[in-house]
């Protein structure tokens, strides 16, 4: 009896635990909305999509569904994610021909090193054609009417164009001697872009666009962003350029960036998105500082990656004499 006890008490145990479980995902994938701006569309109509996740707080960060995602029946034309990524917001452009619906997108909510996949609802589209209901796409009739009789003027025109084509190539071919080959030139290296030059150049623009007033706030912060993301696509090879703020910073600690730079850079980019996103406009002092902490971060830079640089700069040097070397065993002696 109390072997038989154990046994049930033990697969009661597993039930509960089970429906627990499944009671947490139905009630996080609950949290999931969705909303769109049109339900009916024509073939190349733009409209927003927004995909709310109200537990995004959970995680250490959220993925929204990318192009891959969405299939080739809709473009994404732009994406904005919300300061806590909480919402992703969609433009999206329609190139179907017929009613669609979307069924795949997923979310991937990472906590630690656990990544999980919540199911988004779906959503679907009716189709609207632009053509009238008499009008066919195909004509019914040849495009052009010729006069009686032209067609021959037109085939032996077409004929005589063949006929001297064909005495052009010969000649061009077996009697025209061909032009002597040009003498290969020596051509200096093109100087090596610095990315570390790079950013100094960009935050001299900024301080003195700050300094005369011919900046303003949003434009100020977006090019801030730009210059840093800039300079980590370039040295670290990830696409800073494209992704998010947070995918930034992640791309950074997969990448063991000393941990006072991470915080200074996170500071500023997160500054930036406020003022893009949310329309935050700091004060003047502000501003300033964060300047100042930007050429701070910038000399950081070039203690930090001053053997990366070099190593970009010799790799540039190596790789403009193969293409010198290779294209002088091309030319004929």
């Amino acid at each position: 009896m109390d072997y038989t006890a154990s046994i049930h008490s033990k697969i009661f145990t597993w039930l509960a635990l089970t429906i627990v479980l499944l009671m947490s995902d139905m009630a996080v994938a609950r949290q999931i909305g969705v909303q769109t701006s049109a339900d009916t569309l024509r073939p190349g109509e733009i409209f927003e999509l927004q995909i709310d996740f109200d537990e995004a707080r959970r995680y250490d960060s959220v993925i929204y569904p990318d192009s891959t995602l969405f299939g080739n029946q809709f473009f994404i034309r732009n994406k904005e994610l919300s300061r806590r990524g909480r919402r992703a917001t969609y433009d999206l452009q329609f190139f179907g021909a017929a009613e669609t619906n979307l069924s795949e997108l997923h979310i991937q909510a990472v906590r630690n090193s656990d990544t999980l996949r919540y199911a988004v609802p779906s959503v679907s589209f009716e189709f609207q054609t632009v053509l009238a209901p008499q009008d066919n796409l195909r004509p019914m009739k040849p495009l052009f009417e010729f006069p009686y009789g032209i067609q021959g003027l037109i085939i032996a025109f077409l004929l005589a164009m063949l006929a001297a084509f064909s005495a052009w190539h010969l000649y061009q071919r077996y009697f025209k001697k061909p032009p002597p080959p040009p003498e290969p030139v020596r051509e200096e290296a093109p100087p090596f872009d610095s990315p570390l030059k790079r950013l100094e150049k960009g935050i001299n623009e900024l301080e003195a666009g700050f300094k005369d007033e011919s900046m303003d706030a949003e434009t100020l912060y977006l090019r801030l962003s730009y210059i840093i993301r800039e300079y980590y696509e370039r040295v670290y090879a990830f696409p800073a350029l494209e992704q998010t703020s947070t995918e930034v910073l992640q791309s950074l600690k997969h990448r063991k960036v000393m941990q006072t730079h991470y915080d200074t850079i996170s500071g500023l980019l997160m500054t930036s998105d406020m003022v893009k996103f949310a329309g935050f406009i700091p004060e003047k002092s502000d501003t300033a500082q964060d300047l100042a902490t930007l050429r701070e971060a910038c000399t950081q830079l070039r203690k930090m990656n001053a053997g990366l640089i070099q190593q970009m700069e010799l790799e540039h040097l190596r790789r403009y004499r193969t293409n010198e070397s290779v294209t002088k065993e091309a030319v004929p002696a």
